[in-house]
């Protein structure tokens, strides 16, 4: 399945972004309810870990946090090269 398909299935789609970017403090538990109802949550989460942890630093995808996240990247031993900025 591309991730054009199954984006058009997901369960938040047409939904406010901010539900799911949340500001620091705010509960995430409607967004991961959305997404334990989603039929493509194990694509979204497996999309998600495969950003660098640079640029995914808030969110709610797959059900699971920018810290859950980094977990199950370290769990699956995923790296990423470090960025040199000049």
């Amino acid at each position: 399945m591309t991730i054009k398909e199954w984006r058009s299935m997901a369960a938040c789609l047409g939904m406010p972004v901010d539900r799911f970017f949340l500001i620091k403090g705010e509960s995430s538990r409607e967004a991961k309810k959305v997404c334990s109802t989603c039929p493509v949550s194990k694509e979204c989460l497996a999309e998600a870990i495969q950003i660098n942890p640079i640029y995914d630093t808030y969110g709610i995808f797959g059900g699971k946090s920018s810290r859950e996240r980094n977990k199950i990247r370290k769990e699956l031993g995923i790296k990423f090269k470090n960025i040199q900025h000049s």
